[in-house]
């Protein structure tokens, strides 16, 4: 169902009684809000058990420190934007868990102190190469140094068809999460019908690439897309 809005109401992002508001391509629209089936997979299990871990750490931090958090959260630096264009700001324990989370699933030790690090820049992707060698293979080619000094987050996902321009971040999974790419000009990743299922041709797969720093601060994603022959 899409929806018209009024000079008062320039836009609706979420659920509201049962019905999710959005916006794509076509403008606003409404549809019934339905509830996914449970999973419980070892991944999903084991990213539970990492999310679990951080209110303990945050209470076993000095007050003092707790509210340095706090009013680092709150600097500009840290302003985020919503699906609305609105900008907003998260608290120190948000900033926290979301800075932990990323390190520890990337196998680094987690930080207490307050970050003293800015956002990495984006890197810079050459090419993208999808085929359905080795149950699907993605080959991502980047220049020398691009992940010097940082590691590299990889999140893909396939569409079935190769009609679609653009897809959404919120949408992929994550397929490579490494430790310091150092010097290297490719990284290749097997098996990704393990992730996404099943890769055929005529598929288009969308693959987005991030930095991220010893401190867990993520860049904007490059983004590049490639159709399976």
């Amino acid at each position: 169902m899409k929806v018209a809005l009024s000079s008062l109401i320039t836009g609706a992002r979420g659920t509201l009684g049962g019905v999710v508001f959005s916006q794509n391509a076509s403008g606003p629209y409404a549809r019934p809000y339905a509830v996914g089936p449970t999973k419980n997979t070892p991944p999903l299990k084991a990213l539970r058990a990492i999310m679990s871990q951080h209110g303990a750490h945050w209470r076993s931090m000095s007050q003092a420190l707790r509210d340095g958090w706090d009013v680092w959260s709150q600097l500009y630096a840290q302003k985020k934007v919503n699906s609305l264009g609105v900008d907003y700001w998260t608290n120190g324990w948000q900033w926290f868990v979301a800075l932990n989370q990323r390190l520890e699933l990337m196998g680094r030790a987690r930080i207490t102190a307050v970050p003293t690090t800015s956002i990495p820049s984006t890197p810079t992707l050459t090419t993208l190469t999808i085929t359905t060698a080795s149950d699907g293979t993605a080959v991502i080619v980047f220049s020398a140094g691009e992940w010097t000094g940082f590691d590299m987050v990889l999140q893909f996902s396939i569409r079935s068809s190769n009609g679609q321009a653009v897809c959404f971040l919120a949408k992929s999974v994550n397929i490579l999460r490494k430790k310091a790419v150092i010097g290297s000009t490719t990284e290749t990743v097997t098996s990704l019908q393990d992730f996404v299922g099943v890769i055929q041709a005529g598929q288009r797969g969308f693959l987005w690439a991030m930095r991220q720093n010893t401190e867990g601060r993520i860049s904007s994603p490059a983004v590049l897309y490639d159709d399976v022959p």
